[in-house]
């Protein structure tokens, strides 16, 4: 770059123009290369006074970007832009110096920010203009992917009430087929969490043989349960076998029986009634229906009077002899009853009797 000098000088005018014509000649020997301009005046005592300015000619430069375009040539004077950052410093000596003090937003594309930093676990969700950045921790709903079993402690995730895993939100098709091994669940924590939401009503299905199971789904009254095979289990209802008869048991048919006992005679049953003749002494017969399970269409039922106590006699008193007491039976309805005719021998007779009958 070509330096550009401005002098000015004042001197004492000549008095004749020839006079000046010898000094501007003289400054000339002395600055070669160098024009002078001279402005003459009258100072206040009318003395002349010329001034003369020294240049040097033909102070251009050429100024172009580094690709070539665009180029201006013939350039005397260069700006630098105070609003885009630039500072002009005048050093002396005919010397300046160019500094950047800064880039201004209006000259970037966007504005951006390096200061500041964020903290453990976030991350810069926001740049700010000559600030920090905004930080945010990251939620679940901005990952993607799956997390391994690496990534999840044992007994980490909790269900239920306040739970990490919401009531009802993980079903079939949230787990793979066979996906979730033993060793994924602890035996007492799964165990503590089934008894506190769920029953066996809660069940589906039936429980097998191989877990306790009985293959029946109805109770039958005075049955047991009978083994059938290794797979199944059978209610076999018990008989009502008779004092001299034997519980049997057939394995072949799986069945149960009564049997009557060698050389034992039929079973013998045994009631006792109440024969009441009323309080008014004019009645010679009383009939009673006698309640006995035991009775059947051939029941053979014997019946007789009592000395024992009753609500009208001491215990001992014979007026059931006296009066000649005979007993009947009729109308025998199996396993309900029988009804009994009593009657008075010697005439009417008083209140009531107690009386033992036997039937086989």
């Amino acid at each position: 770059m070509r330096r550009l000098a401005v002098v000015c000088l004042m001197v004492a005018a000549p008095r004749t123009a020839s006079a000046a014509t010898d000094l501007q000649a003289e400054l000339v020997a002395i600055w070669t290369g160098i024009e002078l301009t001279a402005t003459q005046a009258a100072n206040a005592i009318g003395q002349a006074i010329i001034d003369y300015v020294a240049s040097v000619p033909g102070g251009s430069v050429t100024c172009e970007e580094a690709d070539g375009t665009p180029t201006v040539a013939g350039v005397s004077t260069i700006q630098f832009d105070q609003a885009d950052g630039f500072t002009v410093t005048d050093e002396g000596g005919g010397q300046v110096q160019i500094d950047l003090s800064g880039v201004p937003d209006a000259v970037l594309a966007t504005s951006y920010s390096g200061t500041g930093a964020c903290g453990a676990n976030t991350f810069a969700s926001t740049l700010n203009d000559a600030a920090a950045p905004t930080c945010t921790q990251p939620s679940f709903a901005n990952l993607t992917g799956q997390a391994g079993d690496a990534q999840i402690a044992d007994g980490a995730v909790d269900g239920g009430t306040l739970g990490e895993l919401a009531d009802g939100t993980v079903t079939d098709a949230d787990l793979a087929t066979d996906s979730v091994g033993d060793d994924e669940l602890k035996a007492l924590a799964v165990e503590a969490e089934l008894e506190a939401v769920m029953d066996l009503a809660d069940l589906q299905g039936s429980v097998g043989i191989g877990q306790g199971g009985t293959t029946e789904t109805a109770s039958v009254e005075d049955a047991v349960l009978v083994g059938s095979g290794a797979t199944d289990w059978q209610s076999k209802v018990i008989p009502n076998c008779p004092e001299s008869g034997t519980l049997n048991y057939d394995n072949t048919s799986n069945t149960f029986s009564c049997l009557t006992d060698a050389g034992a005679g039929a079973a013998t049953n045994t009631v006792a009634a109440t024969v009441d003749f009323g309080a008014t002494g004019d009645t010679e017969s009383a009939l009673l229906t006698v309640a006995a399970s035991w009775v059947t269409g051939a029941s053979v039922i014997v019946c007789s009077p009592t000395m024992l106590a009753t609500a009208d006699r001491t215990e001992g008193e014979e007026d059931g002899i006296a009066e000649g007491l005979t007993l009947g039976i009729v109308n025998r309805v199996a396993g309900v009853s029988f009804d009994l005719q009593a009657h008075a021998a010697e005439g009417d007779a008083t209140g009531r009797f107690l009386v033992h009958c036997m039937g086989i």
